[in-house]
């Protein structure tokens, strides 16, 4: 009786288990990988294809052989420090400086306080963020703001618009309050001066 093995291919799908024949049939028609494996069954070890002589011959020849894939089990080689990338030096192109230099200042936290108490005193809210740059916040603050103003002068003419207004500035007015006395850095992740 010839032995038998089992194939592993180089995900590490096991499939068998096949006789030297059927392995050699397998190779010639393609269904084998060369960086595959071979495992006898009842042995923990595996055999790369291309250290099993008779196997790797069946292969039809396309050209040269790659290296070995290392066995599935086996641990990461080590890096090459001979290979390890070079750093390379910052870009000195007016271009290229030009386009570092571009990011804008980190926003002022008394700034940012300011912008978001004071308009807010008025029904105005929103530029606070906008300013530090959480342009969707702040525009969907300044949307419902406007909203709440615009209810305010249908209130006048039609008192139930003014009954809806009134709770929605409310919650933007605590929401602003609450940001202007936690957020602390701006979109970009700057810590605010």
């Amino acid at each position: 009786m010839s032995n038998v093995y089992d194939y592993i291919d180089p995900r590490g799908r096991r499939s068998g288990p096949y006789t030297e024949e059927e392995l050699r049939s397998l190779a010639g028609r393609g269904l084998v990988e060369r960086d595959g494996f071979l495992a006898i069954p009842g042995i923990d070890r595996t055999l790369p294809i291309s250290d099993i002589r008779w196997l790797a011959d069946a292969f039809p020849s396309t050209g040269p052989t790659p290296p070995p894939a290392p066995p599935p089990d086996a641990p990461e080689p080590a890096p090459d420090p001979a290979a390890t990338p070079v750093p390379t030096s910052p870009p000195t192109s007016p271009a290229a400086i030009a386009a570092q230099s571009v990011a804008p200042a980190p926003v002022g936290r008394a700034v940012y306080v300011l912008l978001a108490i004071l308009p807010a005193f008025f029904g105005v809210f929103g530029i606070h963020n906008v300013v530090a740059g959480y342009t969707t916040k702040g525009v969907i603050q300044l949307v419902l703001s406007l909203a709440t103003l615009g209810g305010c002068v249908l209130g006048a003419v039609a008192p139930p618009c003014f009954c809806l207004t009134g709770p929605l500035w409310l919650v933007l007015f605590v929401w602003t309050i609450c940001e202007a006395v936690t957020v602390t850095r701006d979109a970009r992740g700057n810590p605010m001066a």
